[in-house]
């Protein structure tokens, strides 16, 4: 689905795959690509990919994924861009 970065969190909020006309989508098919994760991140992606049932992408990196087993939330605290720390604050209104 086709939705705006503004009204991202609604397919956030439910975990459906989207695109916005950005740079910022999400899937429920995660990849083991981690972009520029590092760093505990990117151990946590990795340790725990089987557990995510989806994940949120600014550009190429994960910056948000769901564990399925928890029904809980991971958000990157990492800087990368100011587009992506918009999307991470984005994310917070689909999570919370």
């Amino acid at each position: 689905m086709r939705v705006s970065s503004r009204h991202a969190w609604k397919p956030i909020q439910n975990r459906q795959d989207f695109k916005t006309h950005g740079s910022l989508w999400g899937t429920n098919r995660p990849s083991l690509y981690t972009g520029m994760l590092d760093g505990y991140d990117m151990s946590e992606y990795r340790n725990k990919y089987e557990d995510i049932d989806f994940v949120v992408m600014s550009y190429q990196t994960p910056i948000a994924w769901h564990y399925k087993s928890a029904d809980c939330w991971h958000i990157v605290r990492s800087k990368f861009s100011v587009t992506t720390s918009k999307h991470q604050t984005l994310i917070l209104k689909g999570v919370i």
